[in-house]
């Protein structure tokens, strides 16, 4: 049955006008819209390629720095700080880290730790300082009371990367005593000629000035630290108060293909001429006082102290400060539970993991390169509101 025809509509499609003026309206948009997008496509990809190359050189020198700041902690007295100083590599010792938590020497407590960086080198197992051709170290064995020196040999260098057809492309290598070395960042660009490190140094007469390329590469050539050889240009390394670092990283930028940018950063040598270590052989003497003042927001626990008497004078073999805290009903104090390496003007020390309530009493020793430490300088007691 067919249905009334007051109830029937016309049916009418697009007319051949209408599908002409829109599709010309379409392409005409569209002619407008395709380079706005395409330039901020370009623009995303030059900015994030841009972004992963400058982390990637920050990372790079942030590690170098975490390394070289504390290069010299927990050496013993006649293992050098600084070994190789070299336009495209460094080389230092330093106690960076130990599997042992109560290990106060270490700078880092790390369980995980490779074995083959726990101790110093010795001349049975050395190896070859990077860029320098065969040069091996070391060539003697620090050891003091038939224990080894905890402090590694920590390599930085730069080698050029075969992988890429650019010669100029280097990559940047991180080596623990005789560990596999570790890459630390791809893609530096080192043109012929260039280089990443230079280091900055203080005379006797306290001047600052910079080594010059013609003075490197330089070596620790005195196989004692501190001994009467290590003297003259043998004792340049030792001078050595700033590393400056740049690094150069490139890109691929759409419109202007390869671009580079570079990162800079002057490390400062904490450890670096601060402590004159004359001798090791009696107790060491703090002397100091200890003040621990309370900080309500957030809670927390300064203690501060000066430098220890063996530190600025007598046998100036002070290396680190062990610190400790206990509960007021307990006895003596157990092992410390962080330091801090010598070689400052004055210091402090945070903790922020005390509690609402709680009641402690911090102490501080001095500690030498025997390894020992002196009678804990004591604080009052701190009450946790």
């Amino acid at each position: 049955m067919r249905p009334p025809a007051s109830s029937r509509r016309p049916r009418r499609g697009f007319t051949l006008l209408e599908l002409v003026v829109s599709m010309t309206i379409f392409l005409v948009i569209l002619s407008f819209s395709l380079p706005f997008f395409n330039s901020q496509s370009r623009a995303v990809s030059r900015a994030s390629g841009q972004g992963d190359m400058v982390r990637g050189l920050q990372f790079a020198i942030s590690q170098l720095d975490r390394d070289l700041r504390m290069a010299g902690a927990g050496t013993y007295a006649q293992q050098p700080m600084l070994v190789q100083l070299a336009p495209l590599a460094i080389t230092f010792n330093v106690n960076s880290s130990s599997p042992d938590s109560t290990d106060v020497r270490a700078v880092y407590w790390d369980p995980d730790a490779d074995p083959l960086t726990q101790t110093s080198l010795t001349t049975s197992s050395p190896v070859t300082l990077p860029t320098s051709g065969s040069k091996s170290y070391p060539d003697t064995n620090y050891v003091l009371g038939g224990v080894r020196s905890p402090a590694e040999t920590i390599s930085y260098w730069f080698s050029a990367d075969s992988s890429t057809a650019r010669t100029d492309d280097y990559i940047m290598w991180r080596r623990e005593n005789t560990a596999n070395p570790t890459i630390v960042v791809k893609g530096i660009i080192i043109p012929s000629g260039t280089a990443v490190f230079s280091f900055v140094k203080s005379d006797t007469g306290g001047n600052i000035t910079t080594i010059t390329a013609a003075q490197l590469p330089r070596y620790h050539t005195a196989p004692i630290h501190g001994s009467p050889t290590d003297t003259g240009l043998a004792a340049m390394i030792d001078s050595v108060r700033i590393v400056n670092v740049t690094l150069t990283g490139s890109y691929d930028d759409n419109r202007f293909g390869s671009r580079t940018q570079s990162v800079t950063a002057n490390i400062r040598v904490a450890n670096s001429g601060l402590a004159n270590r004359l001798t090791c052989g009696e107790s060491p003497v703090f002397g100091r006082t200890v003040t621990a003042l309370l900080g309500l927001t957030p809670l927390r626990v300064l203690l501060s102290w000066n430098p220890a008497v063996d530190e600025t004078g007598g046998e100036r073999d002070i290396e680190q400060y062990a610190i400790f805290k206990k509960l007021p009903a307990a006895g003596a104090f157990d092992e410390p539970f962080a330091s801090i390496a010598a070689g400052l003007g004055a210091y402090t020390f945070i903790d922020a993991s005390v509690q609402s309530g709680e009641q402690w009493i911090y102490g501080v020793a001095a500690m030498d390169c025997s390894p020992a430490l002196s009678p804990v300088s004591v604080t009052l007691q701190v009450n946790i509101p």
